[in-house]
């Protein structure tokens, strides 16, 4: 008999791949290009890395209403 996942469980392992592809996609990056901005007044790439990640804590927090450290 298979045993179906759970939502929850569902979301967990989306998190990870999630997590894991942005992991790999920023390791490599040098601080210079973290640095590099895609137009003058737009924010360099590691400030949208950092946009990304708070967005996806808060959301993750504010989704299972847990606190947010």
């Amino acid at each position: 008999m298979e045993q179906k996942q759970s939502t929850l469980d569902v979301i967990y392992d989306n998190w990870r791949a999630y997590n894991g592809k942005l992991r790999a996609a920023v390791a490599p990056l040098t601080d210079e290009q973290l640095m590099l901005q895609p137009a003058p007044g737009m924010w360099p790439l590691g400030q949208i890395v950092q946009h990304i990640i708070s967005v996806r804590a808060g959301w993750f927090s504010g989704t299972l209403q847990d606190d947010d450290e």
